[in-house]
């Protein structure tokens, strides 16, 4: 048998925390059919101002901040 996969979907949005289109909707349902083969996937999205930290706050707890410059502006990014 092998052993299970590591995967990173980087994405600009995942069901339910942004959607605007589908890419939200396979982001949000292909980590959890992977999970359920054995495989160990991760989302990573940008901390968008809208998502409800508060809802959201087991996704927050291990995140490290960082300032990431952007242009002219340094920008919080949080890494969990």
């Amino acid at each position: 048998m092998n052993p299970p996969l590591k995967i990173a979907f980087i994405a600009s949005e995942c069901t339910p925390y942004a959607k605007t289109g589908g890419l939200a909707d396979v982001v949000g349902a292909l980590p959890k059919a992977l999970r359920s083969l054995g495989h160990e996937p991760i989302v990573i999205l940008p901390k968008y101002a809208f998502i409800d930290r508060a809802r959201h706050q087991k996704w927050y707890t291990n995140a490290i901040a960082i300032g990431m410059p952007i242009g002219q502006t340094l920008h919080l990014v949080a890494i969990a």
